[in-house]
């Protein structure tokens, strides 16, 4: 060895696991979610898109509801809306309707 030394210490960092990435991402998707309503305020369209990432990651329906202070009923509704297509384009078309979650 160059430096005369027998034996080399060295530090490892380890990467977050995959568990502590999710945990953060949802952080993060709660944050801007609750910075968006806040500013200028969610079309049911973008609720439902930030509600289905979360469900994604794993997060459940209640926990959603408590993060985001939606109704769970709100949050089942969205969740519903998310997993058809057809439900998906017609909360698109109806920014502003009056049967809006909020």
């Amino acid at each position: 060895m160059q430096a005369g030394l027998s034996v080399v210490v060295v530090a490892v960092a380890v990467a977050a696991d995959e568990a502590s990435k999710d945990e953060a991402t949802v952080q993060r998707l709660v944050g801007q979610y609750a910075e968006n309503e806040y500013r200028t305020g969610l079309s049911n369209a973008e609720r439902v898109d930030v509600f289905a990432q979360m469900v994604a990651f794993g997060v459940s329906a209640a926990k959603i509801a408590k993060h985001s202070k939606a109704k769970k009923a709100e949050v089942d509704a969205a969740l519903t809306v998310a997993n058809s297509d057809l439900a998906k384009v017609a909360t698109a078309r109806t920014i502003g309707s009056p049967w809006a979650m909020r």
